[in-house]
């Protein structure tokens, strides 16, 4: 769900008229009532005065790592142990553990 339509969906389940909302947040309620119907957009200054009457605040979130990207790097470095195995004139099955 986009930014717009939380906020559409914070309008209209926070139990108040769209005139109070624009009266507390300072903004022009013909302009509220266009954004909730989905007939006009909000700029950010806007957004600004609504979110604390709303209750809402930006969160950033953890970006999320590109499906596989793991598995890609997991599949070059096993690539590069065998290498590695095979110059030490290993079989490409022998098991590596740590020595201490």
């Amino acid at each position: 769900m986009g930014i717009a339509e939380q906020l559409r969906s914070a309008l209209k389940g926070q139990g108040e008229t769209l005139y109070a909302v624009a009266k507390a947040a300072g903004v022009d309620l013909g302009a509220l009532s266009q954004f909730a119907k989905g007939q006009r957009r909000m700029n950010l200054d806007t957004i600004d005065h609504l979110a604390p009457v709303l209750r809402l605040e930006l969160v950033t979130r953890a970006r999320s790592l590109p499906a596989g990207l793991f598995k890609g790097i997991s599949v070059k470095l096993l690539n590069k142990i065998d290498d590695w195995k095979e110059s030490l004139g290993l079989p490409r099955d022998t098991c590596l553990s740590q020595v201490d």
